[in-house]
């Protein structure tokens, strides 16, 4: 049996509780820490109902897979060798290999560990610290592509942003149950004015073909003149406070316009983000989406069985020879896609007089099925097994051995 330690620094554990269930841990691996959870607040204890599973969880976690026997442990300050070295060495065990994991690309730490960093909030910038990680036969794991970042150790799969969301934004929260909403537009959307110029193009074009500009409904957020507002803001994430109220926007659509945020003439990185999950995640309320996203995302998840109103209306044999196109057609077909939508919609509502409730009894008849399905994809995607192997064989292949073995001694 093959014994490894995986290493988190407590700060890196919280935004990366996601990557406990992308690995292959069982139920019956979540045992009770003897001194955990003697001062758990009552808050938290709420949501125990059964007080079996949550009472035993705990971020301190062993498991056995494929001949490997691994413990996962998190731990203050690991942000040195000597730190990293006192920490094993208390743990009072011999293990054949040591991985540090970080959600920051940094210099690796030292030779002597298996430096894992995950990556699935922003696109890989810095090519000096992928060329340093890629010499030091150190792992990336990561959603995001970028052009010039291939490499043997780093982990590519754009589906690791789902498990990434999911949990880092709380959308378990979200209420999908079927509810009844009277619809109060056709179209909503979030968009910051002046901000990516291609957007703002795009949304004025599709304003436009609105004779009643209030059925085209923009639900971002509006800036008040407030000071702990703006500190909130500016200092303590306070942007990142917005996804939930989304839903209480959306529901109020009969259709959603999402903007993702690398734009199809953007030729050399993609990613997905939160945008495209909320589309996935309201699609359990039968609400259909149009998705201007970059083409290779649009190709990946067209691949992967989702529907996307917008996809109706693209030659997807022709996008995926985008590279080869010339004067940027490709985006052409993608923005075609999007105003056709706009143009459907507009159609439907023509077609029903503006009402709305029988437009929404046309989109559950016609489209209920595969608004169904992507919720059910997107629930496969956190459950895949073949992910969690990948993503653990990926960690494990040609790892460094722990080459000083005195640290099992306290």
């Amino acid at each position: 049996m093959v014994k490894f330690l995986f290493l988190f620094d407590y700060l890196n554990a919280k935004d990366n509780f996601f990557l406990y269930n992308l690995l292959p841990i069982k139920d019956n691996d979540v045992k009770k820490n003897k001194d955990e959870h003697d001062n758990i607040s009552q808050t938290v204890k709420t949501y125990y109902e059964n007080e079996y599973y949550l009472y035993k969880a705990n971020h301190d976690i062993s498991f056995n897979y494929n001949n490997h026997e691994v413990d996962l442990r998190v731990g203050e300050r690991l942000r040195t060798k000597e730190q990293i070295d006192n920490f094993v060495r208390k743990q009072n065990k011999k293990y054949d290999a040591v991985f540090v994991f970080s959600n920051t690309l940094t210099e690796p730490i030292s030779d002597k560990y298996n430096h894992i960093y995950i990556e699935c909030d922003e696109i890989i910038q810095s090519k000096r610290l992928v060329d340093i990680i890629i010499k030091s036969n150190d792992k990336i794991l990561t959603s995001s592509k970028k052009e010039g970042f291939e490499f043997e150790n780093n982990y590519f799969n754009y589906r690791l942003s789902f498990y990434y969301f999911y949990y880092l934004l709380g959308f378990y929260h979200l209420n999908l149950e079927k509810i009844k909403v009277d619809k109060q537009n056709l179209l909503g959307t979030y968009l910051k004015k002046y901000y990516r110029n291609d957007r703002d193009i795009l949304y004025d074009k599709i304003l436009e073909k609105f004779e009643d500009k209030t059925k085209f409904k923009n639900y971002s957020f509006e800036f008040q003149k407030d000071l702990a507002l703006s500190l909130d803001l500016k200092y303590n994430l306070g942007w990142m406070k917005n996804h939930i109220t989304s839903y209480t926007d959306y529901i109020r659509s009969l259709f959603i316009l999402n903007f993702e945020t690398d734009s199809p003439d953007v030729t050399d990185t993609y990613h997905m983000t939160e945008k495209t999950i909320k589309s996935i995640l309201f699609s359990k309320l039968n609400i259909p989406s149009i998705l201007f996203a970059h083409q290779s995302l649009l190709l990946k998840l067209k691949e992967d069985g989702f529907w996307f109103l917008n996809f109706d209306f693209i030659n997807f044999e022709k996008l995926s020879n985008w590279k080869q196109h010339e004067n940027d057609e490709y985006i052409e077909i993608i923005l075609e896609s999007i105003t056709k939508s706009v143009d459907f919609i507009l159609g439907l509502n023509k077609k029903f007089d503006g009402n709305y409730k029988e437009i929404e009894n046309y989109i559950v008849e016609n489209y209920s099925d595969k608004l169904e399905n992507n919720y059910k994809l997107f629930k496969n995607i956190l459950n895949d097994i073949d992910i969690k192997e990948e993503v653990f064989n990926t960690i494990t292949k040609n790892y460094k051995t722990w080459h000083n073995q005195n640290t099992h001694l306290i």
